[in-house]
This record gives C-alpha cells, sequence and structure tokens, in this order.
C-alpha cells in the first residue's frame, strides 16, 4: 500500500507540489513500518494526525506511543530500542562501497512483552520456569527502582543487566536474579553514558532521505 498517497489523498487532502515535502513525509511513514505498526494500526495513525504538507515525527500523536515502554523524544542506548541505518557495505554490482545516509531514531514501539521474551530468550529461561504475569509484575519493580538513575533510562539499564547476565554465563532462574549485575553495569554504563555525551553520540538522528 502506497501510506505517502493514503496520507495526502485521505487527510490532508492534496499532494503537495514540493518534492522534499513529500521525501520527509515519507521518511516519517518509513519510520513507523520499521516500529512494527501493522497495516491497520499504520492506516490509524496517519488518520489520526493533524494535516500537514510535511508529516513529521512531532505530527504524531500519542497513541503511537500507547502501550510501550519506550517515549517520545528520548535518546536511548541500548541497541533493541534502536532504529539505524546500515552500515557502509560493498555492492558486488556496483563495484564499490555503498554509504547510505545516516540515521539514528528510537523505537515508538517496545512493551513489556518484548522486555520478557527479550529476558527469557537472551538468558534461555526454561519453559517451566516462565510465567508471564508473574515476571512482568517483577519486570515493573525493576523499572521502577532504576526510574531514579539520573544518567540512563530505567528500561536501557533493566536491559543491560539481561545482557550482562547473560554474558557472564550468570545462573538466572527469575527475573530478580540479574540484580546481581548491578554494580558492573552501572559503572560501565555510567562510563558509555559520559562518552556518549562528549562526543555528542547520544541523539536522536532523524532520517532525511
Amino acid at each position: 500500500m502506497d501510506y505517502l498517497d493514503f496520507y495526502y489523498s485521505n487527510v490532508l487532502g492534496y499532494t503537495p507540489e514540493d518534492e522534499g515535502s513529500q521525501r520527509k513525509t515519507r521518511c516519517t511513514i518509513a519510520y513507523l513500518e520499521d516500529c512494527g505498526f501493522t497495516k491497520g494500526e499504520l492506516i490509524q495513525i496517519l488518520l489520526d494526525c493533524k494535516a500537514s504538507e510535511v508529516l513529521t515525527v512531532e505530527h504524531l500523536p500519542q497513541s503511537v506511543w500507547e502501550g510501550s515502554l519506550t517515549k517520545p523524544n528520548c535518546f536511548y542506548y541500548h541497541h533493541t530500542l534502536q532504529i539505524a541505518s546500515k552500515p557502509p557495505h560493498y555492492d558486488a554490482k556496483l563495484r564499490r562501497e555503498v554509504i547510505e545516509p545516516f540515521f539514528m531514531e528510537m523505537r515508538a514501539r517496545y512493551t513489556m512483552k518484548d522486555l520478557i521474551a527479550y529476558f527469557y530468550d537472551k538468558l534461555c529461561i526454561d519453559m517451566e520456569l516462565m510465567d508471564e504475569k508473574r515476571d512482568t509484575a517483577r519486570m515493573q519493580a525493576l523499572l521502577k527502582k532504576y526510574e531514579r538513575l539520573s544518567f540512563i533510562s530505567a528500561l536501557d539499564f533493566v536491559l543491560s543487566l539481561i545482557d550482562y547476565a547473560s554474558y557472564t554465563h550468570m545462573r538466572v532462574v527469575n527475573v530478580f536474579d540479574i540484580e546481581k549485575a548491578e554494580p558492573e553495569v552501572f559503572d560501565e554504563l555510567k562510563r558509555k553514558t559520559a562518552e556518549a555525551s562528549f562526543h555528542g553520540k547520544n541523539l536522536i538522528v532523524w532520517r532525511r532521505e
């Protein structure tokens, strides 16, 4: 489906002649697609947007983040929360390196189900130990606990605890076991976020082409 045509036909009422406006609107729609919204959800989001010749992320309705653990205009460090441009790669047909325009965007949709699934998968939790309802409550408690961190989001911190537990082959049978990695993860993220801030690498860069 051509979502660009749908937006201009059903929301704005006409297609602007300016190619730059169309290109920026297409980028915003591509971002929504990369966030994993279904066709029906994407159509509803576009219908909920205010009519504008240029549709940017700022024009998107708050419903885009409804039910998500991520928040708008917030930079996240964990790779699962990022949507980034492809790294430079060699094109055999063109016989040259292809460098695509850089962008670093944040996922508008990352739910508790996604977090629980990441925990189960990354730490190879046995099916007999899985209890989504119980583990949701425990994850909510951890997220609440780490809200007080000033240098990074609670979601980033919990995901990093899971990664550290996996990397070090820590014995984990329930969500609260990953708290044992607190000291190491705290120090590592303190360093990482300070470096990113110093080099200006903690900024959202929206796609433009």
